[in-house]
């Protein structure tokens, strides 16, 4: 087995076997000669399994410290040459890469990025689809595990048969005994009046033989329990060509659900070994070839809310052929009855890079297009037309005052945890990293004021909530309250907010008139409370107090 990472630079020649006519697995060379694989997945080179990483595993001190050469040039490792807990721990986050990379494909049906050939032609699902030989691994290590108490089990009953019909005559003649002090003989071998044959003892030297195989050759950590005499090397590959002749003289022995299903196993991998073409150097692959791509869909499915059926994808894919991360509704910073678009952006860094200006203004320019749409949503029959007039409780901009309401815009990076968790999600918010655009530092409501905040999650429960799909609502909930409450508590603490009621909308709209070059930008009016004047400014801006001489308040 081995383990390569993306982007690192490959230059011992043994890599570079894996360079063949029907697969390339590195993209690019580099001056000095070296290679650089760019994807992300798995690939069965003439049965050698090998996985590639994606680069956020070089903050990992377990794998970054036996895939890099002196910080540089990498080279892949055996994880024979590691402890149990770390083989344990690499096993689990390569198969969660294998089955993210399976849940990608299932959620996005269409996409390009992936590259794909299945070598499996039989499988023992009743749906008969194609499988992958990391999948039939998979199924042999659950099986074994799920049910290896059961196999002893009948192993030792049949045993215990042996015992009830002993022919003593001729245990005593044939047999050589050991004597106790008493002189009391004890018999390590009996003979018995009936044989009972065991029919489940070839499908099981199959089964152990070929699971024995598959832990030597995937690096996996399973212990097994079974005194059945196993077979390997030559004998085991000339078992395996003679298996179908086998397994059809025997397939009518087993009744049982779990004998079935061992039986299916067995019959599935010897068909597998069968059809592998020597003349093709690849026997098969599932690579991804821009990760950012999956990553993205992983905290897509972590907090936003479903795209089915649902008008949100027009505010997702814009006109313009730019493309939102992540979107979804939530309540507004100013009234919790109003709602307001969250929208977000992955970033999928090597290590703990700071994020580039180019992705700031990305997303500024996200939020403009979303003002755009809405405010446009009357001229323009469209789809976002229709979604605005079923969320009338939406709102960017107040008539009268004619202030911006705040889009909440953030940022989320992934990192791992130094205890290597899988459950904990570890959402966290970088206060060191909160981005800003204004045009007038003093005018939050302008249409040109924009505040990004920045989170780090946990990329090992990211991937095993996604690979598993056991995210919970519940979780994405705590996760989008989580987010309006660091954005209430970034505004609170940047921003004194005043409110000032009035009689009537007459009132209100004379005030607005007679003061608005002084407060442009700087006031809104929520839909809860018409009446109600609200004022943001900055600490040190006090020159509107003679103005406006409203009530302190502070949002929730």
């Amino acid at each position: 087995m081995k383990l390569f990472i993306e982007g690192l630079r490959y230059c011992n020649q043994d890599d570079l076997n894996y360079q063949t006519n029907s697969f390339n697995l590195f993209d690019s060379r580099t001056k000095d000669g070296s290679l650089i694989c760019r994807k992300v997945g798995y690939i069965c080179l003439n049965g050698d399994p090998i996985f590639i990483l994606p680069k956020i595993f070089l903050l990992d001190l377990a794998v970054s410290k036996l895939a890099c050469s002196d910080g540089i040039k990498g080279v892949p490792f055996l994880l024979k040459d590691l402890n149990e807990s770390k083989i344990s721990y690499i096993q689990k986050v390569i198969f969660l890469h294998i089955m993210s990379i399976k849940t990608f494909k299932q959620r996005n049906p269409e996409t390009t990025i992936l590259q794909e050939k299945k070598q499996l032609r039989v499988s023992n699902r009743a749906n008969n689809k194609h499988q992958y030989i990391i999948e039939l691994v998979l199924e042999f290590v659950n099986f074994y595990r799920k049910n290896k108490n059961f196999l002893l089990f009948n192993l030792f009953r049949h045993k215990s048969k042996i015992h009830k019909n002993v022919n003593w005559s001729r245990t005593v003649s044939k047999e050589f005994p050991a004597f106790t002090d008493e002189k009391t003989p004890i018999y390590f071998s009996i003979r018995n009046s009936k044989k009972e044959p065991y029919y489940e003892e070839e499908l099981l030297v199959l089964f152990y033989s070929i699971l024995t195989d598959m832990i030597k050759r995937f690096g996996l950590s399973v212990k097994i329990e079974s005194p059945i005499v196993r077979i390997s090397g030559k004998k085991l590959q000339k078992a395996i060509k003679s298996a179908p002749y086998l397994l059809r003289k025997i397939q009518y022995r087993y009744f049982s659900d779990i004998e079935k299903s061992m039986f299916s196993l067995v019959k599935s991998y010897c068909e597998l070994s069968q059809s592998v073409d020597e003349s093709n150097n690849v026997s098969e692959y599932l690579v991804l070839n821009s990760y950012d791509i999956i990553f993205e869909d992983m905290v897509d499915y972590l907090i936003s809310d479903s795209l089915i059926n649902n008008d949100l994808k027009a505010l997702k894919y814009h006109p313009d052929g730019k493309q939102l991360d992540h979107i979804y509704l939530g309540q507004g910073l100013f009234d919790v009855s109003e709602e307001i678009h969250y929208i977000g952006d992955s970033k999928y860094y090597k290590v703990a890079n700071e994020i580039d200006k180019g992705s700031v203004f990305k997303q500024f320019t996200y939020a403009r297009n979303i003002q755009a749409f809405y405010l446009s949503s009357l001229k323009y029959k469209n789809k976002v037309t229709r979604y605005i007039e079923s969320n009338k409780y939406i709102k960017y901009k107040d008539k009268i005052t004619k202030g911006y309401n705040v889009i909440p815009n953030f940022f989320i990076r992934a990192g791992l945890h130094s205890d290597a968790s899988f459950s904990d999600p570890g959402f966290s918010f970088d206060s060191d990293e909160t981005q800003s655009f204004y045009q007038e530092y003093n005018n939050l409501h302008d249409a040109n004021t924009y505040f990004i905040l920045s989170y780090n999650v946990n990329y090992l429960y990211l991937l095993s909530s996604y690979a598993n799909r056991s995210s919970s609502v519940l979780l994405k909930t705590s996760i989008q309250q989580s987010i309006r409450s660091d954005f209430v508590k970034f505004m609170n603490n940047n921003f004194v907010f005043y409110k000032k009621e009035f009689i009537s909308l007459e009132q209100l709209e004379e005030f607005v008139q007679e003061y608005f070059f002084k407060l442009n930008g700087k006031i809104y009016r929520t839909n809860s409370n018409p009446y109600e004047l609200i004022l943001s400014t900055r600490p040190s801006d006090i020159e509107l107090n003679h103005i406006f001489d409203g009530e302190i308040f502070k949002l929730v």
